[in-house]
């Protein structure tokens, strides 16, 4: 309906919107439009109901699982050995680096995938205990992961330097056999002919202490393992008595 007044703009007493006043007063009320409804009353007595706080609940993020550690030297359990190492290095020195096989001999041992496999192979190349126990007595390989020591404090009539005392505990003695070899070395043809491995694991794989005793008339004890400083306890040069490590100050080893 048009407004009676003739405003373009209003829309007229039955329009809504913009209205003006006389169609205002002719009792047509625009609509409401969008308008929020008003709230209704309160119950006396009651309380107002609030809405409810939505909550955030945290991710629960599952923690890793650590993974089992390789055996470790148990102290008070398992047998310990004492052994001796002739080394024409000083005291200072051994005090600070231990007894370390050579670098070219770790490649090796890494080409292979690791001691367990390297001992093995090397059992399944040479057949049998005997020629074992010759391949490490050799004279000095750079290229073999051994360390050379005895039950004989002469150390087979070494001179040349201080001879250095090594004391291990929590070793467990197994004969050097399939059974504590990797399992694709099951089967193969060797004879340990009484060699006999103390070690800190149940196996050459788990074990990070390996030293085998090679049943020679020189009473020879060769580690295939780094011996490690605060295990060489005692030194004595030529033939005066042992004396304590504990008393030695290392020497850092100068590369230049």
């Amino acid at each position: 309906m048009a407004c009676p007044n003739g405003k373009v703009w209003c829309k007229g007493p039955g329009g809504f919107g913009n209205i003006c006043q006389d169609c205002q007063k002719m009792g047509v009320k625009p609509p409401a439009v969008g308008l929020p409804k008003p709230p209704l009353p309160l119950v006396k007595g009651a309380s107002p109901t609030l809405p409810t706080p939505a909550v955030r609940v945290k991710p629960v993020v599952a923690l890793p699982t650590p993974s089992v550690p390789i055996a470790t030297e148990t102290v008070g359990t398992g047998r310990s050995v004492v052994l001796y190492r002739g080394d024409s290095r000083e005291p200072g020195v051994i005090k600070q680096v231990g007894f370390e096989r050579w670098g070219e001999s770790i490649a090796n041992v890494s080409k292979v995938g690791g001691l367990a496999n390297y001992i093995a192979g090397k059992c399944k190349e040479l057949k049998n205990g005997k020629t074992f126990a010759d391949f490490v007595r050799v004279s000095k390989n750079q290229g073999r992961p051994t360390i050379s020591t005895s039950l004989n404090q002469g150390c087979g009539g070494y001179d040349s330097g201080p001879i250095y005392k090594i004391e291990v505990g929590g070793l467990q003695e197994y004969e050097l056999n399939e059974k504590i070899m990797p399992p694709s070395f099951h089967g193969m043809t060797w004879s340990s002919d009484g060699l006999k491995v103390y070690m800190n694991g149940n196996s050459l794989s788990t074990s990070h202490t390996v030293v085998i005793d090679l049943r020679l008339g020189t009473e020879e004890w060769a580690f295939f393992t780094n011996v490690g400083s605060q295990r060489i306890t005692e030194y004595k040069a030529g033939k005066a008595a042992f004396l304590s490590m504990s008393t030695v100050t290392p020497v850092v080893k100068k590369l230049w």
